[in-house]
């Protein structure tokens, strides 16, 4: 099994980097997403958060966990658990690049202010499958914004 992970960098407000992963056909590949949260934002867990990964291997979907905020733990998260996709390359994959997206939509609160919002999140990427994979990180790191 390839453990791969997504390296960038992406803040909310300033220029998206897309990130290159690379793959092996006929392998199944572990994709993991770190996002995290600037502190002064909490997320609100009251409706599961799935987070899609859109791929030519298929749509894969998982549930956002996060640690309990202290104050509030039933509604709110104030950190986020890594989150971690089981993609399989099929053999017959020709070498080449493979767009994917990484989707959701969190809940938001600023703690500070007293606002809460919805921010849609969207990550664009390709997988490479004609390289031998790397290892690499992705984090999405989410920040508050100017009201």
């Amino acid at each position: 099994m390839i453990l791969a992970f997504l390296t960038s960098l992406l803040l909310l407000q300033t220029q998206q980097v897309s990130p290159v992963v690379y793959l092996e056909a006929a392998k199944t590949a572990k994709v993991s997403l770190t996002i995290e949260v600037e502190s002064v934002l909490l997320v609100n867990h009251v409706n599961p958060v799935l987070v899609t990964l859109h791929s030519a291997f298929g749509d894969i979907s998982q549930e956002l966990k996060g640690l309990p905020w202290k104050q509030k733990p039933e509604l709110y998260w104030d950190r986020l658990e890594p989150i971690t996709w089981q993609l399989t390359i099929p053999s017959e994959t020709k070498p080449g690049i493979y767009p994917f997206i990484i989707s959701a939509e969190l809940a938001l609160c600023n703690y500070d202010i007293g606002i809460c919002y919805l921010e849609p999140i969207e990550l664009k990427g390709d997988f490479d499958v004609s390289k031998h994979q790397e290892n690499e990180s992705l984090r999405l790191q989410l920040k508050s914004p100017k009201f």
